[in-house]
């Protein structure tokens, strides 16, 4: 049976006769038409064997066919990394089994950092808010209206959302940072210096010092006594002729 072939002879001679090895082929074709056995893809295998490979392991002739499940809705987001991923996991000859368990993976990771980056999002708004509350008292308000004029004043609703939702270069949101609400507060002074002097004539700042101006004047002419003994009043007044003297035209 071996024909003078050394090699055939010595895998002959494991079987202890014709008998065993007539059952060993039978078995090994059974298993074969189970899919128990499937071919060996080696490194300088042709394409042919490589599609026969593929379709033995039920692996799609292009990257698109791989079956993700029934009912998996794909956001646009996550179609940019499958447009990326899929032609490298059908270049390796992933299996649909192994593409799903890596997707799943990437999936649950994403979801945990996610929901941690969410959660840090909360603890550093708190932080923010607790730490001007404490810089600014009771001016906190005020000015966090006045950081809100400025914005609804200069940008778009859409825009002002994404600035203030956008992240700085160590991931913390913009509308969270004190250092960047205090620029924002900054510029805000810059646009109307005597928008915390008068908050309500944000438009005509001097028109509310006047008015304000006008108040204590008539003040001091009728009842001179009283604001000689209210020092804030006095220092009120003396505020808001700084006001006027910065918001005079520059010739």
């Amino acid at each position: 049976m071996a024909k003078g072939d050394a090699k055939v002879l010595q895998r002959l001679q494991r079987y202890a006769s014709p008998e065993a090895l007539s059952d060993a082929l039978i078995n090994a074709q059974d298993r074969i038409s189970k899919g128990d056995l499937k071919p060996v893809l080696k490194k300088d295998s042709t394409p042919e064997q490589i599609a026969e490979w593929r379709a033995a392991n039920g692996i799609p002739d292009k990257p698109e066919g791989y079956d993700l499940g029934k009912g998996v809705k794909v956001s646009e987001e996550a179609k940019v990394l499958l447009d990326r991923y899929l032609p490298i996991a059908h270049a390796a000859n992933m299996t649909p089994d192994q593409v799903k368990a890596n997707l799943g993976f990437i999936a649950a990771m994403n979801k945990a950092d996610n929901e941690a980056q969410a959660q840090r999002d909360v603890e550093l708004e708190d932080v923010g808010e607790e730490t001007l509350r404490a810089e600014w008292d009771g001016e906190y308000k005020r000015n966090i209206t006045f950081i809100n004029n400025l914005l609804d004043g200069a940008a778009t609703p859409e825009f002002k959302d994404k600035l203030l939702g956008g992240r700085l270069a160590d991931g913390t949101p913009i509308g969270s940072d004190p250092t960047a609400l205090r620029f924002l507060m900054g510029l805000a002074l810059v646009q109307n210096p005597t928008g915390t002097l008068v908050p309500g004539f944000n438009n005509n700042p001097v028109q509310g010092v006047e008015e304000e101006i006008a108040k204590i004047d008539k003040v001091m002419r009728e009842d001179r006594a009283t604001y000689n003994k209210d020092e804030k009043m006095q220092a009120r007044y003396r505020e808001l002729l700084e006001a006027r003297e910065k918001l005079k035209p520059r010739t």
